[in-house]
């Protein structure tokens, strides 16, 4: 199966971090794709094992859609070789909160997060000012 180009893959899994559940259409509504583009990347995003899909299973005689969601140890979207597209930073941190009612998240929460990997090895502290991190492989 062909590997769908990144932006695509990106569009989809930020879809899928904003609105985990949906169905194949909800995700290609949601990353601007169409269908057919959107189910091509979420078949090769289950292989890869960064998508898991639920069956739909049937109501009365009529089969249901379906659904998508991240698998929960996969990378999300700008965590691959390129650099997050305009809002989509924006759109991570929706997906975050829209996942977590009722949890509130500060720019002060970031920025400690950011100093534990530094802490842990996981990150390296690049530029002092502005503060810029880069991820250490492992």
């Amino acid at each position: 199966m062909p590997t769908p180009n990144n932006s695509s893959a990106q569009a989809v899994l930020a879809a899928l971090s904003r609105q985990p559940g949906s169905t194949a259409a909800e995700v290609a509504e949601r990353s601007g794709l169409g269908r057919s583009t959107a189910a091509k990347c979420l078949a090769v995003l289950e292989q890869q094992g960064a998508a898991t899909r639920s069956p739909g299973g049937r109501t009365g005689g009529r089969r249901e859609p379906d659904r998508w969601a991240l698998e929960a140890a996969a990378p999300g979207p700008g965590l691959t070789d390129e650099r997050l597209g305009r809002g989509q930073l924006a759109e991570l941190v929706e997906g975050y909160l829209a996942s977590h009612p009722g949890d509130e998240l500060s720019a002060t929460a970031v920025s400690n997060a950011l100093g534990r990997l530094v802490k842990a090895g996981r990150a390296n502290l690049v530029s002092a000012s502005p503060r810029r991190y880069r991820h250490v492989a492992p």
